[in-house]
């Protein structure tokens, strides 16, 4: 596959307004992006709101940014009038609006001190493309690739992995989305073989949500004592 402000409580959909304000005295001009990846009902949104809050207390500070694609909102506005987007319509709205929360996403990180958690990024999109079967030699996949290729790559990725049973449960019963087990299964083998040629780390998103987090704040300790977040 051609890869190239926050408060405690998660919104799938939207980043809060006010990002905490990074502890200088721990930061040390080391900003960091980390970027969680992974398929629906893995657990990115809750685990992106945790580890902010958690970033924000015991420091060095943190901002949380959401790059969704717009089709949580686009399901309930077909539920609510009745109507549908043509497939090739609906999946051109989420790729346009998922690139551009990435560009918004990152030019927030460019200016902030400390830790930018990033709820998904332009892989979630492009998973997502491969795994619905569309063009991958179309102008919205071109697109993707160039803007990956132009943007400046999270310092750390993470994929939080889930078996495909357990992504289908958690979406039936969020009641925002459907889709298949096969769907589930092909988008996790994408993520996966993402994670080994990018070098990502896979954590287990279905592990108690204290030890996700806790391995999620190891990493990211790791980075910053390890001098992978350079000085933008």
């Amino acid at each position: 596959m051609p890869l190239t402000q926050h408060t405690a409580t998660p919104h799938r959909n939207a980043s809060h307004p006010h990002a905490a304000a990074p502890d200088r005295r721990q930061s040390a001009a080391r900003p960091l992006t980390v970027a969680l990846v992974g398929i629906d009902g893995s657990g990115k949104t809750t685990a992106a709101s945790g580890l902010t809050t958690h970033l924000t207390v015991h420091g060095p500070g943190a901002q949380l940014l959401s790059n969704p694609s717009g089709r949580s909102w686009l399901g309930r506005w077909s539920a609510r009038t009745g109507l549908a987007l043509p497939a090739s319509l609906a999946e051109g709205v989420e790729t346009v609006l998922r690139a551009a929360n990435v560009v918004r996403a990152h030019a927030k990180a460019a200016s902030y001190g400390a830790v930018t958690v990033m709820d998904r990024h332009l892989v979630c999109q492009e998973v997502t493309r491969q795994t619905r079967g569309l063009d991958p030699n179309g102008v919205l996949a071109r697109g993707l690739r160039w803007l990956r290729r132009s943007l400046r790559d999270p310092d750390v990725t993470v994929l939080l992995d889930v078996s495909a049973e357990t992504a289908l449960s958690r979406v039936d019963a969020r009641g925002l989305d459907s889709e298949s087990l096969s769907y589930f299964e092909d988008a996790r083998n994408a993520y996966l073989a993402c994670a080994l040629t990018e070098g990502w780390t896979v954590i287990d998103a279905e592990a108690d949500p204290e030890r996700v987090l806790s391995q999620l704040d190891a990493i990211i300790r790791a980075a910053l004592d390890g001098g992978t977040a350079l000085a933008r």
